[in-house]
């Protein structure tokens, strides 16, 4: 970003006439404040901003919020370990702020003052976290340079009288005008209800930044949690299997590799709304253990989830959400790796999920970050009628449907092991609601006629040759003719078009003890089977 020196002031003080330096000789300050503003669009798009946005944008951190009435958070403070978070996050050199967030009935932010002095709504900054003399403490500042707390140890309260000793400890001076004061923790957590973390990192760690996006078919969703009526179902028969979630498996994901035990600090976070003019949705992101560099993670099991990101109050509309979580290269003395994958968490609107996204990773140690290949889809447009509803193979009396078999039946030839999503959609609305639907797969009847020939690309003995696939001693004849041509020519061999099974008959029932998958038909509108072959 690139300002000039113009910057607004005062016509009467000779003063910038919004953010300025302690000292008049610094200028860096209307600077900044400038290029943010420039970003932004205006001066007036800084008003009421978020102070971990803030902090983030001017320190390429990573922020954390927890509200104090949060269970979790409850839970933390009731058992101590929260003023051990925040000492070790001041030590560490961290920016801490809060703030006393307070609502009306509509949902819209209180102006006022609560008890003791302290605005609602307002960003106060953290100075100092102590413990002296049996006491904990923490110094507050108002960023507007005046207005105070004036319940317990504010400046000139009688508690510092029973406490001899403690300014000097502290190397603290009285001055009620200034904005700064010290105050009890418990005094803290009860008159402020919200904590900003803002996570700056040492040089010793390495970051890796990815900019990605949720659009189209890739825009996956929330993680789907597992049914247990379908799970009971599936359990009945071990050719059933539960329905899966037909979109999840296509959001982006990534995959971690670590050599040693590493901590790592993870940050999804969306365009600034102000910049963007899309206003933030809810969004989340597992990370995920698995057991080999697989191309795709398309199903997971509970107990394999490492991380979770959003949880209880962290499920709302927000720029950035964080965590963070320990890696280790085994798992049960077996090598695993990791996989991340980032969704929304939105409504069924699929336009508003689409938006793009910043990945950020922080990690103690050297790790292999690789971003997935997006998934191959292939569609295919059909249609039940009279003719071809065949219906479900079993009846509901449990007895086999004869006309099962008029349904439509497509051929699918796999080279190589692969892992597909069967899904099937039903269209038309509410007209054919009550009708549920599914997809069985079985092995293909052997063709009673040969499969096509295939056709030399190449020129052999004067002119194209239609060549047979069939094998002859083990060995096509298409196979023996590119043999025989670099064995007496030495000419590059001609390419053959893959082969293609011809007059496939149709699947007219599936016989006893022969292989097969079907899906649970549960839903009226989709069905999606998961399968590895």
């Amino acid at each position: 970003m690139i300002v000039d020196t113009r910057i607004p002031y005062n016509s009467q003080s000779k003063t910038p006439l919004y953010g300025h330096c302690g000292e008049q000789s610094e200028f860096w300050v209307p600077l900044m404040e400038k290029a943010y503003a420039k970003l932004h669009g205006t001066y007036e798009m800084l008003n009421g901003g978020q102070m971990t946005e803030s902090l983030v944008d001017l320190t390429g951190g990573v922020s954390e919020k927890f509200h104090f009435r949060a269970p979790e958070t409850v839970e933390s403070i009731e058992g101590g370990q929260f003023w051990k978070d925040l000492k070790k996050w001041h030590q560490q050199g961290f920016l801490l702020g809060c703030a006393n967030t307070v609502k009306d009935e509509n949902g819209n932010l209180e102006e006022g003052m609560g008890n003791a002095g302290i605005l609602f709504n307002h960003a106060y900054g953290i100075q100092q976290i102590r413990e002296v003399d049996g006491l904990q403490l923490i110094r507050i500042r108002n960023p507007w340079g005046s207005g105070e707390w004036t319940g317990k140890f504010a400046d000139e309260d009688d508690a510092w009288d029973d406490h001899k000793g403690l300014k000097e400890k502290l190397n603290y001076t009285f001055n009620s005008n200034d904005g700064n004061w010290y105050m009890r923790y418990d005094d803290f957590c009860a008159h402020f209800n919200k904590l900003y973390l803002c996570k700056i990192f040492p040089a010793t760690y390495s970051q890796y930044s990815i900019h990605g996006e949720w659009v189209g078919n890739f825009a996956g969703g929330p993680y789907p949690f597992e049914d247990a009526a379908a799970k009971e179902e599936e359990a009945k028969d071990a050719n059933v299997k539960n329905d899966t979630n037909d979109r999840w498996f296509n959001n982006p994901q990534f995959r971690i590799s670590v050599t040693k035990k590493t901590n790592i600090i993870l940050s999804l976070m969306q365009e600034d709304e102000k910049v963007s003019k899309r206003p933030y949705i809810p969004v989340n992101f597992l990370v995920v253990r698995v057991k080999s560099k697989r191309d795709r993670l398309w199903e997971i099991k509970k107990e394999d989830i490492v991380l979770e990101a959003a949880e209880g109050l962290q499920r709302f509309g927000q720029r950035e959400i964080t965590k963070n979580c320990t890696l280790l290269p085994e798992h049960d003395k077996k090598p695993v790796h990791y996989m991340i994958i980032p969704n929304t968490e939105a409504s069924q609107n699929k336009k508003e999920e689409e938006r793009p996204f910043f990945l950020r990773v922080f990690a103690s140690e050297q790790m292999d970050l690789v971003q997935l290949p997006n998934t191959i889809e292939q569609q295919f447009k059909g249609k039940w009628t009279t003719p071809t509803a065949g219906g479900r193979r079993i009846d509901e009396k449990g007895k086999e449907n004869q006309f099962w078999c008029r349904n439509p039946q497509y051929f699918l030839n796999i080279t190589k092991p692969t892992h597909l999503k069967i899904i099937l959609k039903k269209k038309g609305g509410k007209k054919f609601r009550g009708q549920p639907i599914g997809v069985v797969v079985t092995k293909a009847f052997s063709p009673t006629t040969p499969p096509a020939t295939q056709i030399i690309t190449g020129k052999a003995n004067g002119g194209n040759k239609m060549i047979s696939s069939m094998p002859i001693n083990g060995q096509t004849y298409a196979e023996t003719l590119r043999a025989n041509i670099k064995q007496d020519k030495g000419e590059k061999i001609p390419e053959f078009e893959p082969p293609r099974l011809m007059n496939l008959e149709r699947k007219l029932q599936i016989l006893n003890g022969e292989w097969f998958e079907e899906s649970y038909f549960k839903n009226d509108d989709v069905a999606a089977l998961y399968a590895f072959y």
